[in-house]
This record gives structure tokens, C-alpha cells and sequence, in this order.
């Protein structure tokens, strides 16, 4: 029964892989790296490459550009390498993790009379508390938002220096000036997303467009 079980959900993921027209491919063991990765959960996601260099790598850009999706599309990707299966990417490869542990959204809890900041913190700290997280992939998504801007940059660095020193390989997707962690933490990188949805090396254009998306939308 589990080897029919096992050849079933085999079966219906080529299936799938099939119907979607794009490419999947075997990954391969290494350092994390995804050449023209897509998400197959997002419609007419755009492929993008990403080379993890650093323990930490910060995705910088406008509202709307993609940092989120590409949080998601590592994670995805790193998960399906994790169960055997193949990739929605061009080429792929990665060390197989202990843990991948992912913090976004924002979620409150009325009954428990968590607010969305007390939210977030509770789980980074769950996180961090772990003991060995020297084998383990970190996605963070808007640290520090939802509270005062200096403290939650401030708290944002202590977190990523916590991650750094256990070994843990962080991605986080950011607001904040990049020249602002570059200034406390170490071995970094920085990448930015573009209006078109690109990724490329960091850019020093802090605008986050939250205007023209709200006009875009009809709120103002």
C-alpha cells in the first residue's frame, strides 16, 4: 500500500509538472542557488535568478515588486528538494536543510489580545530559540514592521546578528536601508527588485511607491 501510495503522488506530480508548460528540473547539491525560478502558485510570475553568497541576503524594492513572491519561490523550492522531487526552475541547487522556517503576513489575535507586532516577535522567537540552527534556511518577510520605525529597525539587526552567529541561512525582505545593516552586520549581501519584477544587484533607490500603488488602486 505505502509503495502504491508513494507511486501515486509520484505520478500525479509529473502530471502536474507536465500541465503547467514550463520547466522543472532535477536539483543538484550545493550552495543555494536558482537560476530563472518561477513560482507556479503565482499567475504569470516572472523567472528570476538568485545566488545566496552571504548568511544573510536582504531583497530590497518597491511595493508590489516581488519581493514576497521570491521569498516564497526559494522556500517552495527548497521544500520540494527537500521531498525528492523536481523543481520549477531552470537549475537548482542546495544543501538539504534540517528545518525551513518561514515568518510572513501580518496576523493578529483578537481573542488572545495579540496585536500584529506582538504576533511577529512571538514567532521570531520561536525561531531563534531553537538549538541548532546551523543547517536550517530562515525566510523573514517585513521584520520589524507594524512598530516604531528606529526600534524596529534595531530590532531587526539584533535578530539577523542572532541568525548570523547560529550558522542559520537567512533571506529577509526589507523596506529598510540596506546602508543601515551594512553598518552593524557582516557578511551580507543585498539585492533589489525592480518595478518589472527583475532581480538584480542592490539599488540605492529607497522609494517604495506606496502613493502611485494606492492611485493605481483608487484610494487617493
Amino acid at each position: 500500500r505505502s509503495i502504491l501510495a508513494r507511486l501515486d503522488v509520484a505520478a500525479a506530480f509529473a502530471a502536474y509538472t507536465k500541465s503547467t508548460g514550463k520547466q522543472w528540473t532535477k536539483p543538484s547539491i550545493g550552495p543555494l542557488q536558482m537560476i530563472q525560478g518561477w513560482n507556479p502558485l503565482v499567475e504569470n510570475c516572472r523567472q528570476n535568478d538568485l545566488c545566496v553568497k552571504q548568511p544573510i541576503t536582504l531583497l530590497t524594492g518597491f511595493n508590489s515588486s516581488g519581493k514576497s513572491t521570491m521569498l516564497r519561490t526559494v522556500g517552495l523550492c527548497a521544500y520540494l528538494n527537500q521531498i525528492g522531487f523536481f523543481v520549477p526552475s531552470a537549475n537548482y541547487s542546495g544543501k538539504y536543510f534540517k528545518k525551513i522556517f518561514s515568518r510572513a503576513g501580518a496576523e493578529d489575535n483578537l481573542s488572545a489580545a495579540t496585536s500584529t507586532f506582538t504576533a511577529q516577535m512571538l514567532e521570531i522567537s520561536q525561531i531563534i530559540q531553537n538549538d541548532d540552527m546551523s543547517e536550517n534556511l530562515v525566510l523573514l518577510d517585513e521584520l520589524g514592521a507594524n512598530t516604531n520605525e528606529t526600534e524596529g529597525k534595531a530590532l531587526t539587526i539584533a535578530i539577523l546578528n542572532r541568525l548570523r552567529c547560529s550558522g542559520a541561512t537567512t533571506l529577509l525582505a526589507t523596506h529598510f536601508d540596506v546602508a543601515d545593516f551594512e553598518k552593524h552586520l557582516q557578511k551580507i549581501d543585498a539585492l533589489s527588485m525592480t518595478t518589472t519584477h527583475n532581480l538584480i544587484p542592490y539599488s540605492h533607490d529607497h522609494r517604495s511607491n506606496g502613493w502611485e500603488f494606492c492611485k493605481q488602486r483608487g484610494f487617493i
